[in-house]
């Protein structure tokens, strides 16, 4: 059965996370860019290099939240087997970790192409500034939940932190169809996931009867 407090917590990191990306993201712009104006060409070049270690520590997030996911699927899926646990039970086991984490690295090199295209070209014409300040706030948000153990959608709120970027300085710059679309995307895939989950479950419930 429904486990209700776990599936009401989920729900929300998922509908808040995003909300808190966007707004957290626009006042970061809107205070920092005013600095920024002030500082000389030259000095600006450090923030390409932020904007690089940002990027990462938003990919360490990213595993950090992901990868709980991943390996909580494996953890059900294979409890009856054995050997899922390390020792006492508490800690998943290392092949598990391993596994989790090659699949991730490999298809987000493989197959993550399209998603970062339509992130950093779909939504907005993004300035360092507002580029780095969405990378910065990303990965405070999706580390922060992980910590707490709250799972969320990473490309979720890197999206609507770019968003949040855009409504702080040139929301002309905002491309809205994108922006739309992924939101319809949102709205679909989650009753479309538990449906189907729904229906492979029954089916096999059934032919195991």
């Amino acid at each position: 059965g429904w486990h209700l407090v776990g599936v009401v917590g989920v729900l929300l990191g998922i509908l808040i996370s995003p909300i808190i990306g966007s707004l957290a993201t626009a006042l970061v712009v809107r205070t920092v860019r005013p600095i920024t104006f002030r500082l000389r060409r030259k000095a600006l070049g450090g923030i390409h290099l932020a904007t690089w270690m940002a990027s990462a520590a938003v990919a360490f997030a990213d595993g950090t939240n992901d990868g709980q996911k991943a390996m909580g699927i494996m953890a059900v899926g294979l409890s009856g087997v054995g050997g899922v646990f390390g020792h006492g039970g508490t800690g998943i086991s290392l092949g598990v970790k391993i596994v989790c984490a090659t699949v991730l690295a490999l298809f987000t090199v493989i197959s993550g192409r399209k998603v970062i295209v339509t992130v950093s070209r779909g939504l907005s014409k993004a300035s360092s500034i507002e580029d780095l300040a969405a990378q910065t706030t990303s990965a405070c948000v999706i580390f922060t939940a992980a910590v707490v153990g709250v799972p969320l959608s990473t490309s979720t709120v890197v999206t609507a932190s770019m968003v949040g970027a855009g409504l702080a300085g040139r929301r002309r710059h905002i491309h809205w169809r994108g922006v739309l679309r992924i939101v319809a995307s949102w709205l679909i895939t989650v009753p479309v996931c538990a449906a189907l989950s729904a229906g492979v479950f029954d089916v096999y419930r059934t032919a195991t009867r």
